[in-house]
C-alpha cells in the first residue's frame, strides 16, 4: 500500500496531462479517434523501443508534451498519414536508442 502512495502524484499528473492534451486536440478540431490513434502510436513506439527519456521537472514535461502533441494534431488536421509517421518518428527520437552523446561526436 505504501508503494502505491508513492506513485499517486505521478498518476494524477499523467491523467491531468492526458486530459489537457486531449482537450487541446478537440479544440483544434481533431476527431477523437485521431487523437486516440496518435496517442497510441506514440506510446506504443516508445514502449516497444524501451529506454524512454523523461524530464525530471513536471513543468518542462507538461510544456513539451503539449507542444509535441499540438504539432501532431495540427499535422493531422491536414494529413493523418503524415501525422502518424511523425508521431512514430518522435516516439523514436525520444528514446535512448536515438540519444546522441555529444562527447563522442566531439572526439571524432
Amino acid at each position: 500500500m505504501k508503494k502505491l502512495l508513492v506513485y499517486i502524484p505521478s498518476i494524477i499528473f499523467n491523467i491531468v496531462e492526458l486530459i489537457m492534451i486531449y482537450l487541446i486536440g478537440l479544440t483544434i478540431g481533431i476527431l477523437p479517434q485521431q487523437i486516440i490513434i496518435l496517442f497510441l502510436l506514440f506510446v506504443l513506439t516508445r514502449t516497444l523501443l524501451k529506454g524512454q527519456l523523461h524530464y525530471k521537472n513536471w513543468r518542462k514535461c507538461f510544456v513539451w508534451s503539449v507542444i509535441v502533441f499540438s504539432s501532431f494534431f495540427l499535422m493531422a488536421k491536414s494529413e493523418m498519414m503524415i501525422a502518424s509517421i511523425m508521431t512514430v518518428f518522435s516516439g523514436y527520437i525520444l528514446t535512448q536508442k536515438s540519444n546522441i552523446e555529444i562527447e563522442k561526436l566531439e572526439n571524432e
